[in-house]
Protein backbone atom coordinates (compact mmCIF):
# COMPACT_ATOMS: atom_id res chain seq x y z
CA UNK A 1 0.00 0.00 0.00
CA UNK A 2 1.49 2.99 -1.15
CA UNK A 3 1.50 6.36 1.23
CA UNK A 4 -1.45 8.27 0.99
CA UNK A 5 -1.52 12.02 1.66
CA UNK A 6 -3.87 13.23 4.80
CA UNK A 7 -6.44 15.07 2.25
CA UNK A 8 -6.78 11.22 0.75
CA UNK A 9 -7.39 9.68 4.07
CA UNK A 10 -9.50 12.55 5.50
CA UNK A 11 -11.76 12.19 2.10
CA UNK A 12 -12.18 8.42 2.56
CA UNK A 13 -13.03 8.73 6.13
CA UNK A 14 -15.75 11.89 4.61
CA UNK A 15 -17.17 9.11 2.33
CA UNK A 16 -17.39 6.67 4.95
CA UNK A 17 -19.04 8.79 7.51
CA UNK A 18 -21.86 9.88 5.00
CA UNK A 19 -22.09 6.69 3.18
CA UNK A 20 -21.17 7.97 0.04
CA UNK A 21 -20.03 12.03 -1.40
CA UNK A 22 -20.92 14.45 1.40
CA UNK A 23 -23.34 16.63 0.50
CA UNK A 24 -22.77 20.22 0.04
CA UNK A 25 -23.66 21.62 3.18
CA UNK A 26 -21.68 18.63 4.87
CA UNK A 27 -21.45 19.84 8.61
CA UNK A 28 -17.90 17.99 8.65
CA UNK A 29 -15.29 19.48 6.87
CA UNK A 30 -12.22 18.15 5.82
CA UNK A 31 -10.34 20.75 8.18
CA UNK A 32 -11.99 19.28 10.93
CA UNK A 33 -11.34 15.28 9.84
CA UNK A 34 -7.72 16.52 9.84
CA UNK A 35 -7.54 17.84 13.13
CA UNK A 36 -8.96 14.36 14.58
CA UNK A 37 -6.35 12.03 12.17
CA UNK A 38 -3.60 14.43 13.81
CA UNK A 39 -4.75 13.40 16.86
CA UNK A 40 -4.93 9.84 16.29
CA UNK A 41 -1.49 10.02 14.54
CA UNK A 42 0.31 11.38 17.87
CA UNK A 43 -1.80 8.75 20.12
CA UNK A 44 -0.48 6.11 17.90
CA UNK A 45 3.03 7.10 17.75
CA UNK A 46 3.06 7.22 21.44
CA UNK A 47 1.59 3.73 21.92
CA UNK A 48 4.59 3.02 18.89
CA UNK A 49 7.29 4.33 21.30
CA UNK A 50 5.96 2.22 24.55
CA UNK A 51 5.69 -0.99 22.67
CA UNK A 52 9.23 -0.77 21.95
CA UNK A 53 10.35 0.11 25.28
CA UNK A 54 8.37 -3.16 26.59
CA UNK A 55 10.56 -5.19 23.73
CA UNK A 56 13.59 -3.54 23.86
CA UNK A 57 13.95 -1.21 26.86
CA UNK A 58 14.78 2.18 24.87
CA UNK A 59 11.32 3.98 24.48
CA UNK A 60 11.36 5.12 20.92
CA UNK A 61 8.85 5.09 17.68
CA UNK A 62 9.60 3.80 14.78
CA UNK A 63 11.21 5.24 11.23
CA UNK A 64 7.73 5.69 9.84
CA UNK A 65 6.30 8.09 12.25
CA UNK A 66 9.41 10.90 11.91
CA UNK A 67 9.11 13.93 9.18
CA UNK A 68 12.49 15.64 8.48
CA UNK A 69 13.66 19.32 7.88
CA UNK A 70 16.02 20.43 6.30
CA UNK A 71 18.21 24.00 6.76
CA UNK A 72 16.62 25.39 9.58
CA UNK A 73 17.89 28.44 10.46
CA UNK A 74 19.70 28.95 13.09
CA UNK A 75 19.63 32.55 15.01
CA UNK A 76 21.35 34.12 17.88
CA UNK A 77 18.61 35.25 21.12
CA UNK A 78 19.61 38.13 22.75
CA UNK A 79 18.43 37.66 25.74
CA UNK A 80 20.08 34.03 26.54
CA UNK A 81 22.61 34.35 24.34
CA UNK A 82 21.76 30.89 23.22
CA UNK A 83 21.25 30.04 19.56
CA UNK A 84 17.74 29.06 18.50
CA UNK A 85 15.83 27.07 15.75
CA UNK A 86 12.21 27.64 15.36
CA UNK A 87 10.07 24.19 15.30
CA UNK A 88 9.00 23.40 12.31
CA UNK A 89 6.09 21.06 13.33
CA UNK A 90 4.52 20.21 16.78
CA UNK A 91 6.75 17.09 18.19
CA UNK A 92 5.08 13.96 19.73
CA UNK A 93 5.32 13.53 23.48
CA UNK A 94 7.87 10.79 23.52
CA UNK A 95 10.11 10.72 26.60
CA UNK A 96 13.35 12.33 27.23
CA UNK A 97 12.69 14.23 24.08
CA UNK A 98 13.11 11.40 21.97
CA UNK A 99 10.52 12.98 19.21
CA UNK A 100 13.72 14.67 18.03
CA UNK A 101 16.86 14.12 15.53
CA UNK A 102 19.37 16.83 15.14
CA UNK A 103 21.89 16.56 12.22
CA UNK A 104 24.55 19.56 12.15
CA UNK A 105 25.23 20.83 8.65
CA UNK A 106 28.17 22.51 9.00
CA UNK A 107 31.09 19.67 7.36
CA UNK A 108 33.24 20.70 10.44
CA UNK A 109 30.39 18.35 12.18
CA UNK A 110 29.57 15.32 9.87
CA UNK A 111 31.90 13.25 11.87
CA UNK A 112 30.12 14.34 15.09
CA UNK A 113 25.68 13.64 14.58
CA UNK A 114 25.81 12.59 18.44
CA UNK A 115 27.46 15.92 19.63
CA UNK A 116 24.07 17.03 20.27
CA UNK A 117 22.10 15.97 22.98
CA UNK A 118 18.08 17.23 23.92
CA UNK A 119 17.82 17.70 27.50
CA UNK A 120 14.72 18.82 29.52
CA UNK A 121 14.23 22.42 29.79
CA UNK A 122 14.60 21.86 34.00
CA UNK A 123 17.96 20.67 33.33
CA UNK A 124 19.19 23.81 31.90
CA UNK A 125 20.46 25.47 35.12
CA UNK A 126 22.51 22.14 36.15
CA UNK A 127 24.49 22.00 32.94
CA UNK A 128 26.08 25.39 33.68
CA UNK A 129 26.90 24.24 36.96
CA UNK A 130 29.31 21.04 35.38
CA UNK A 131 32.93 21.22 33.54
CA UNK A 132 32.96 21.36 30.07
CA UNK A 133 31.46 18.71 27.84
CA UNK A 134 32.24 17.68 24.20
CA UNK A 135 28.29 18.50 23.34
CA UNK A 136 26.03 21.04 22.14
CA UNK A 137 22.77 20.79 24.99
CA UNK A 138 19.54 21.67 23.25
CA UNK A 139 15.95 22.10 25.16
CA UNK A 140 12.45 23.24 23.46
CA UNK A 141 11.04 26.35 24.97
CA UNK A 142 8.44 28.81 23.29
CA UNK A 143 8.02 27.01 19.75
CA UNK A 144 11.84 26.96 19.45
CA UNK A 145 14.52 24.50 20.19
CA UNK A 146 17.62 26.38 22.36
CA UNK A 147 21.47 25.11 21.80
CA UNK A 148 23.71 26.02 24.30
CA UNK A 149 26.90 25.98 23.12
CA UNK A 150 30.59 26.26 24.97
CA UNK A 151 32.83 28.65 23.20
CA UNK A 152 35.64 26.78 24.58
CA UNK A 153 34.21 23.59 23.28
CA UNK A 154 33.31 24.28 20.41
CA UNK A 155 34.18 26.47 17.26
CA UNK A 156 30.39 25.26 16.09
CA UNK A 157 28.75 29.59 17.19
CA UNK A 158 29.21 29.90 13.13
CA UNK A 159 27.14 27.06 12.16
CA UNK A 160 23.75 28.90 10.72
CA UNK A 161 21.28 25.87 9.96
CA UNK A 162 20.24 21.80 11.37
CA UNK A 163 18.42 19.65 9.66
CA UNK A 164 15.73 18.51 12.32
CA UNK A 165 13.83 15.13 12.12
CA UNK A 166 10.96 14.93 14.21
CA UNK A 167 8.18 12.63 15.33
CA UNK A 168 5.55 14.62 14.40
CA UNK A 169 1.19 14.40 14.09
CA UNK A 170 1.67 17.86 12.29
CA UNK A 171 1.59 18.46 8.92
CA UNK A 172 -0.88 19.99 6.00
CA UNK A 173 -3.63 17.97 3.96
CA UNK A 174 -1.07 17.11 1.08
CA UNK A 175 1.64 16.39 3.47
CA UNK A 176 2.21 12.13 3.40
CA UNK A 177 0.38 10.53 6.63
CA UNK A 178 3.36 8.58 8.04
CA UNK A 179 2.09 5.85 9.74
CA UNK A 180 1.60 2.38 9.18
CA UNK A 181 -1.05 0.58 6.75
CA UNK A 182 -2.67 -0.84 10.27
CA UNK A 183 -2.39 2.19 12.86
CA UNK A 184 -3.79 3.96 9.61
CA UNK A 185 -7.30 1.60 9.25
CA UNK A 186 -7.22 1.94 12.88
CA UNK A 187 -7.22 5.51 13.41
CA UNK A 188 -9.54 5.68 10.68
CA UNK A 189 -12.21 3.73 12.64
CA UNK A 190 -11.61 5.50 15.78
CA UNK A 191 -12.74 8.65 13.51
CA UNK A 192 -15.47 7.49 11.59
CA UNK A 193 -17.18 5.59 14.78
CA UNK A 194 -17.08 9.29 16.78
CA UNK A 195 -18.27 11.14 13.61
CA UNK A 196 -20.86 9.22 12.73
CA UNK A 197 -21.66 9.30 16.80
CA UNK A 198 -21.70 13.18 16.76
CA UNK A 199 -24.01 13.35 14.05
CA UNK A 200 -26.09 10.62 15.08
CA UNK A 201 -25.89 8.36 12.37
CA UNK A 202 -26.07 4.95 12.35
CA UNK A 203 -22.68 2.63 12.37
CA UNK A 204 -24.26 -0.16 10.37
CA UNK A 205 -24.67 1.74 6.84
CA UNK A 206 -23.37 0.44 3.53
CA UNK A 207 -21.50 3.10 0.70
CA UNK A 208 -24.83 4.12 -0.65
CA UNK A 209 -26.43 5.62 2.03
CA UNK A 210 -28.94 2.43 2.17
CA UNK A 211 -29.24 1.39 6.06
CA UNK A 212 -28.54 -2.56 6.29
CA UNK A 213 -31.55 -4.00 8.29
CA UNK A 214 -31.49 -7.19 9.98
CA UNK A 215 -33.27 -9.98 8.10
CA UNK A 216 -36.72 -10.81 9.50
CA UNK A 217 -37.59 -14.23 11.00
Amino acid sequence: MALKTKRAVCQEILYEVYGGMPPSDARITERFVLTKLNDQQATHTLLNAYNNSNLEGITYADDIFYVTYNQIPLVDDAMTGYRTATLPALPSSLPSQRAFDIIPTSPVCDAQRTMIKMMERHEVQRMHSLPPVKKVFGFVNNGKIYFYINPKMFPLLELNSINLTIATPDGGMDSFLNMPADAVASAKKNIIADLRNSLMIPQDIKNDGVEIKEPQA
